[in-house]
């Protein structure tokens, strides 16, 4: 089952998150594939926040801690994504992002026509301020936007409790 709640921060409070996440001073790190290594006709940047409960950023309280109040789960990987623009809605490799057992969070930071694609034909838009949870075990795939410069969202991947 897929969920979508839209205006899931407070106005303010995301107008801030938005700020913040797509300024300038703001590091992101390119990846020479999207969904899988060996898949190098794509690729991303990313800005890892958390990894098997490790802070990996200095931007984690101003990033995550919005996002985990609002959420009864535990995270072990949360990272930032940011797509380029490019001609043609090619999508990733469909895939999940982990072996265990998990949820997935993806929390939309900029509106576009890229989306998320799961193998069930089912897709889901990216509109800012929204966050979609999912069962982590529903293949997906990233489609990247046609329309803006950047796609940037926020994966967050989620223990069962």
């Amino acid at each position: 089952m897929i969920k979508v709640y839209q205006n899931f921060l407070p106005q303010e409070q995301f107008d801030v998150y938005k700020t913040i996440i797509l300024s300038n001073e703001f590091p992101w790190y390119f990846i020479d594939h999207v969904a899988y290594k060996e898949d190098t006709q794509d690729f991303l940047f990313f800005h890892l926040l958390l990894n098997e409960e490790n802070v990996k950023s200095p931007f984690y309280k101003q990033l995550v801690d919005p996002l985990i109040k609002q959420i009864n789960y535990k995270p072990f990987r949360i990272k930032a994504n940011l797509y380029t623009k490019k001609e043609l809605e090619s999508p990733s490799g469909f895939h999940v992002d982990a072996a265990k057992p998990h949820k997935v969070a993806l929390f939309s930071v900029n509106t576009c026509n890229g989306y998320t694609l799961f193998e069930n034909g089912d897709k889901v838009p990216s509109i800012e301020n929204s966050l979609t949870v999912f069962d982590g075990s529903m293949p997906h795939a990233s489609v990247p936007q046609t329309d803006k410069k950047v796609r940037v969202n926020v994966n967050i991947n989620l223990e069962w409790l």
